[in-house]
């Protein structure tokens, strides 16, 4: 490896690709330098910019403790000439330090730092602390299917420091890297970041020198390291996000209507047991074989050759961590057949310099038009933890799997169009439009069975069913952005709808979007992220910009001018209108809220206990529009005012918002039942108007939930718009 500001790389056979333009939140200004996907990656933990496959890949932390040094803290210093061997031991250290943190989100698996870490009480927070937060990371990473599968970095050294006699160091340096996950080497996107400052603390030992402390200024990895004592509250933070991630994966993995979730043989039935040992021995042979277990989708099949995605799981107990997690295997395998059908070999990809190649040699030619469902993979390896007799999902047509699991809901007897699908009570069943990322649904308020979606990336555009949800199909025709953000549906003349995109401004079909045609004179910022209707003159709309402020048209969308005197932050990235008095708006911005009650002709902030929260989603109560909740980035919570928006209160339980609220939707039929999707934990429900939470998350695969809407004439149906899962809809129990 060299070590010249070091680079450490596992070469890339990928052309980089960054995706950009989609700008639905806009990051805070206070955020040091960034390249595109550094802000991208800064959503997953604060604010989202958007890109279909280089998902967002860390965990979100606590504020940093206001005992841990700035940036702009000094160390005693002494000339720095006599101390050059040194400083190249100090590099050494480091780097050893970060070869071991980025291989963890290649293996999966906390191995670890080595003898990075001085085993002196003064270091003794900051490594029990780091280990946990690797494994929140690396469970999170796993949900999502982000293991890296090829990475490079680079560490910018600005000082190094030594001092104390030669005793004690200090590294200032800044860190940047180019990851390529797992499940984006189809695409061939490279996730991209730089610019996070690191100062790192050391201490001479017998053995040489040894880290003490990191703190770094990254928002995605927010630094938590204080010199000790250390605060017990971060590690029990720490330990309840590792709780929360495991939490929603038992039960059964289930086919939606009219699907199968893999091309299987049933003829694998017989050979199920061998398959699965011979891939817990080549997937994870750290592991005893009889606590493995492996399921795999077949991709295709010859006389001595199976080609599947093979998926491993293991629970395992960390003594240094202190909590359970469950690393994972997940890679395209070969099956090698012996003469007498049995398993002569197994085949993987090898991680290091050569897995991408290895990758493509595995998966067969023109195979690869869809991501396996390693969602479904998981959530039955998880029930299977607790069901040793029960065989893999794989090997299960649909009509088995539904007739093994006792919990199980029925099997269909006809397809959507013949009859309607029973959704268990509370329980998440896809709803299609698998892989993709939905920003945005709407609802058509007379006929709710049919349902348009705001999709982003490759394939993305306006998708609409007409059957729930149980079957979609592109309406995109004269569309000629695949980035769309918002929607809205005329109430009294459902077949127009409107689109707020990502780059190309508003659309409108009167169709039903059959057809779309350009509806932008006047609008002076392309990137529209809300939308709102005047639901008793539908010919008003309003559009938020991200840096224009807001827009309205009086003439359906014909023309536009803008409205914005009094508005201080152009960037809106929410729109609400008073359904009794429809020239009464709220824009959230990222200085908080603003409200006009002149129809946008004048705006004033309305921050009160807000505390200038970057506001992402709105929702007035339909019966007493004095009641407003704000859903806000990087927040604690929801936010509540009761009196119009003059003064806001936080809903303080306890529960992790995990880096923000991005969807509201409120009961019609009972104001005080509203649901939030959450940026990590899927969706909460609170009955009481907000004031406690719990988790709907059985059958929930997706962590992020971008839309939410309730069927207005069955408000217990309530569907999710999310991260790459697609569509989810559950039947809410009362």
């Amino acid at each position: 490896m060299k070590i010249i500001n070091k680079k450490v790389k596992i070469p890339l056979f990928l052309i980089a690709v960054l995706l950009t333009g989609c700008n639905r939140f806009i990051p805070s200004p206070a955020l040091g330098p960034t390249s595109a996907m550094e802000t991208f990656e800064s959503f997953a933990m604060t604010s989202i910019v958007g890109t279909q496959m280089a998902i967002p890949t860390a965990t979100p932390m606590p504020p940093v403790p206001t005992s841990t040094p700035t940036f702009s803290a000094t160390e005693p210093t002494a000339p720095v000439s006599p101390y050059e061997a040194d400083h190249e031991e100090i590099r050494k250290v480091i780097d050893a330090y970060f070869d071991k943190a980025y291989s963890m989100r290649n293996s999966f698996q906390v191995d670890g730092l080595g003898d990075t870490i001085s085993t002196s009480e003064e270091a003794n927070g900051f490594l029990r602390t780091e280990l946990r937060k690797r494994a929140v990371d690396i469970v999170w990473a796993r949900q999502n299917y982000l293991r890296y599968a090829s990475y490079e970095y680079t560490l910018d050294y600005s000082e190094i420091i030594v001092f104390d006699g030669g005793q004690r160091a200090r590294a200032n340096f800044t860190e940047g890297n180019e990851i390529v996950y797992e499940l984006s080497i189809p695409s061939g996107i490279v996730s991209r970041m730089s610019g996070v400052k690191h100062i790192m603390n050391l201490k001479k030992e017998q053995d040489g020198w040894k880290i003490i402390y990191d703190v770094h200024d990254d928002q995605s990895h927010r630094s938590l390291y204080a010199p000790t004592p250390f605060p017990n509250d971060v590690l029990k933070d720490l330990d309840q996000q590792l709780i929360r991630l495991n939490e929603g994966q038992g039960g059964p993995a289930l086919p939606g209507e009219g699907k199968s979730y893999i091309p299987s043989d049933p003829a694998q039935l017989e050979n199920w047991e061998e398959y699965e040992s011979a891939f817990a021995e080549k997937l994870m042979p750290q592991y005893p074989h009889d606590k493995v277990l492996c399921e795999w989708e077949l991709m295709e099949k010859s006389e001595r050759k199976i080609n599947v995605w093979a998926m491993c799981l293991t629970t395992i107990t960390s003594s240094e961590i202190g909590n359970y997690y469950f690393p994972a295997a997940s890679v395209p395998a070969v099956i090698h057949l012996d003469a007498e059908g049995g398993v002569k070999s197994v085949e993987i990809p090898e991680y290091g310099e050569n897995y991408i190649a290895g990758f493509w040699k595995l998966v067969p030619k023109n195979i690869w038009n869809q991501l396996p469902n390693v969602s479904a993979m998981e959530k039955h390896l998880h029930w299977r933890r607790t069901h040793p007799a029960e065989p893999p999902l794989v090997v299960l047509n649909a009509a088995a799997i539904l007739l093994a699991t006792p919990t199980a809901i029925p099997a269909p007897t006809a397809t959507a169009m013949q009859a309607t699908p029973i959704i268990e009570s509370n329980v998440w069943v896809s709803q299609g439009l698998e892989g993709k990322t939905i920003y945005s649904l709407a609802i058509d308020p007379l006929t709710p069975t049919t349902l348009y979606a705001g999709v982003y990336g490759d394939g993305g555009g306006v998708f609409k069913t007409t059957d729930g949800g149980w079957s979609w199909s592109a309406a995109n025709k004269g569309l000629t952005s695949v980035i769309v953000q918002s929607l809205v549906i005329d109430p009294k003349t459902p077949t127009t709808v409107y689109a707020g995109t990502g780059n190309s401004g508003v659309f409108k079909s009167t169709d039903g979007g059959g057809t779309w045609n350009k509806s932008n004179i006047g609008l002076k910022n392309s990137t529209v992220a809300a939308l709102a209707i005047d639901p008793t003159t539908p010919t008003t709309l309003y559009a938020g910009t991200s840096g224009g402020g807001v827009f309205k048209s009086v003439d359906g969308g014909a023309n536009w001018s803008a409205a914005n005197n009094g508005m201080t932050n152009a960037y809106v990235s929410a729109l609400a209108i008073d359904p009794t008095m429809p020239t009464t708006i709220y824009a959230g911005t990222l200085d908080g809220v603003f409200k006009s009650v002149d129809g946008g002709a004048n705006w004033s902030s309305f921050n009160t206990g807000l505390a200038d929260n970057h506001v992402i989603v709105l929702a007035i109560d339909p019966t007493t529009p004095t009641t407003i909740y704000a859903g806000a980035n990087d927040s604690c919570c929801v936010f509540k005012s009761t009196d119009g928006g003059a003064k806001w209160s936080a809903s303080y339980d306890d529960m992790d918002w995990s880096s923000g609220i991005l969807a509201l939707a409120i009961d019609p039929t009972k104001p005080t039942t509203i649901y939030a999707g959450t940026f990590n934990l899927g969706v909460f429900k609170s009955t009481d108007g907000g004031e406690n939470w719990s988790i709907l998350k059985n059958g929930m695969s997706a962590n992020v939930v971008n839309a939410l809407v309730i069927n207005p004439k069955t408000p217990t149906t309530l569907y999710a718009g999310t991260w790459y899962y697609g569509v989810f809809v559950t039947n809410l129990a009362k």
